[in-house]
């Protein structure tokens, strides 16, 4: 089973828009099909950061999918987003393949 940590950021987020964003994203995490082990969100500055651990590729995608949508109701800009895949591995350990960006916001 492969892993993927999705890693996103939203850049010049104010106090209300980042309580809201939090908000949608955990509710977010309830109605993906698929299995998330995993989820922080933290602000740096006026920048938020979230990574998600997806234990399901179809789920990961899902849910970069629907951020756009989420990020709009809470009166920002679609996220960058990297995903970072861990394929399953045949001994004990998973190696990383190289992350590969999957959408990128322009910056401002």
């Amino acid at each position: 089973m492969p892993l993927l940590a999705v890693h996103l950021r939203w850049e010049d987020v104010g106090p209300s828009a980042a309580d809201r964003l939090r908000r949608l994203l955990a509710a977010g995490r309830g109605r993906a099909v698929g299995v998330c082990l995993a989820a922080e969100t933290r602000s740096v500055g006026d920048d938020l950061y979230c990574t998600e651990t997806w234990a399901d590729d179809d789920a990961a995608r899902v849910r970069l999918a629907e951020l756009p949508a989420l990020s709009a109701a809470a009166g920002l800009d679609a996220p960058t987003a990297v995903v970072v895949v861990w394929p399953a591995a045949g001994g004990d350990r998973a190696v990383p393949s190289a992350a590969r960006p999957v959408r990128s916001a322009p910056r401002r």
